[in-house]
C-alpha cells in the first residue's frame, strides 16, 4: 500500500520559498543553525503567537544578538525580517508550519553543504516511541535537493515521499 503524500508538496514548496528568501543575498545567507536556534522553542512546544513574540523581542535587541559581529548580526537581521513578514501570513496548521521550518532548515543545510543532499532527509515524528530493545529503520537518502526544483524533480520528490516508510499516517492509504 502506498500513502498519498501529495499534501506535503505545497509544504515543501513553501520551505523552498522560505529558504530562497533566507539565502537571497549570499553575504547574509541565513545558516540552518540560526534558523533552528530561533525557532527551537516553537518547534518543541508549539505556539505561533509565542514564536512571533520571540521574533519581536529579538528585533528589539533582546538577548544581545543584534550587537554581535557583522556576519551573525546580518544573518539575524535577515532572519527576523523574513520570518516576521512571512509567518503571519502562513495559512496552515502549526504542525504544518513545523514541517515547513524543518524542511527549510534542511534546505539551508544542503545549500551550505551539498554533500548532505545524499544524507538522510528529515523525517516526521514517529507514531510511537521505540522501546530500548528496538532500532528504528534507517531513513532513505534524499535523492533530489535544491531550492528550485523543476516540475519533473517535484514529481520525483513526491514519488520518493510516497515510497518512504512512516508516511502512511499522514495520508490516505491507497491500493
Amino acid at each position: 500500500m502506498r500513502a498519498d503524500c501529495s499534501h506535503l508538496l505545497p509544504l515543501l514548496q513553501e520551505a523552498q520559498r522560505l529558504a530562497a528568501l533566507l539565502t537571497e543575498h549570499r553575504e547574509t545567507a541565513v545558516k540552518r543553525g540560526l534558523l533552528l536556534s530561533v525557532t527551537a522553542d516553537f518547534l518543541g512546544r508549539g505556539g505561533l503567537p509565542r514564536l512571533l513574540r520571540t521574533l519581536e523581542a529579538l528585533g528589539r535587541g533582546s538577548g544581545g544578538h543584534l550587537r554581535r559581529g557583522g556576519g551573525y548580526r546580518d544573518q539575524m537581521e535577515a532572519l527576523l525580517r523574513v520570518l516576521s513578514a512571512e509567518l503571519p501570513r502562513f495559512s496552515g496548521t502549526e504542525e504544518e508550519l513545523k514541517t515547513v521550518l524543518g524542511w527549510t532548515g534542511w534546505l539551508l543545510a544542503t545549500a551550505q553543504n551539498p554533500d548532505l543532499a545524499t544524507s538522510p532527509a528529515p523525517r516526521e515524528k514517529p507514531a510511537e516511541k521505540p522501546t530500548r530493545n528496538t532500532k528504528p529503520d534507517p531513513p532513505e537518502p534524499l535523492r533530489s535537493a535544491g531550492f528550485g526544483l523543476s516540475s519533473k524533480n517535484q514529481a520525483a520528490l513526491a514519488g520518493f515521499l510516497d515510497r518512504s516508510p512512516g508516511h502512511e499516517k499522514h495520508g490516505k492509504k491507497s491500493d
